[in-house]
């Protein structure tokens, strides 16, 4: 209780020898419980009360940085759109799919994952909120052009072969494995995924006839 009567407000735990600084800044640890908030209510039914106590914070440190509902989602949304890497060269087409799959599929089975698809899914949200979300999902095409240009390169890339069209399914086969199915990412499926899409890209459409 301070001087004034009032309650002091929780802080983030502290590191050992940074005495005075948080461990987290508290930006983060809001903009994470509100992942995690979205991914169990939905961006209607989000508290705000309930993410101040996810945090550890008062809703008044919320309010200060965030001043609505709508700017607290495109936030927290906004925190996770680099949690995605770049694609690796691992030399293979097929194993360089395999970067983008595994770290996706098993992106959208965290709070933050499931955040996304509920906000994607949701009606009546926000043009600011539907433009993050169109960003955070096109941004799974765009770092395919590197990996197509030396997948060209190796001979391994067919002529006609839509690098759009290739995101789309594995976008979808994530999303069949993790949303539908709910079944574990494992290695083993990326690989027979990775290797089927593999063997399409360098047949080229119509190579089924």
């Amino acid at each position: 209780m301070s001087a004034t009567g009032s309650t002091p407000e929780p802080r983030p735990s502290r590191s050992p020898g940074r005495v005075g600084r948080p461990a987290v800044p508290i930006d983060g640890v809001v903009l994470a419980a509100t992942l995690e908030e979205l991914a169990v209510a939905g961006p209607h039914a989000l508290s705000v009360d309930r993410v101040a106590r996810r945090a550890g914070v008062h809703r008044t440190s919320v309010y200060r940085r965030w001043p609505d509902r709508g700017s607290l989602v495109v936030a927290a949304l906004e925190h996770q759109l680099d949690a995605l890497g770049a694609p690796a060269d691992t030399g293979r087409l097929r194993t360089d799919l395999a970067s983008v799959l595994g770290p996706l599929a098993r992106h959208l089975a965290t709070p933050g994952g499931r955040a996304l698809l509920l906000v994607a899914l949701a009606d009546g949200v926000s043009g600011e909120v539907e433009a993050v979300v169109a960003r955070r999902l096109a941004a799974t095409e765009q770092p395919l052009d590197a990996l197509v240009r030396r997948a060209r390169d190796r001979g391994e890339w067919g002529p006609g072969v839509s690098a759009a069209e290739v995101a789309d399914a594995l976008v979808g086969a994530a999303l069949h494995r993790v949303v539908m199915l709910r079944q574990p990412v494992t290695d083993e499926w990326v690989d027979a995924v990775c290797g089927l899409l593999a063997r399409g890209a360098a047949a080229g459409p119509g190579s089924g006839g």
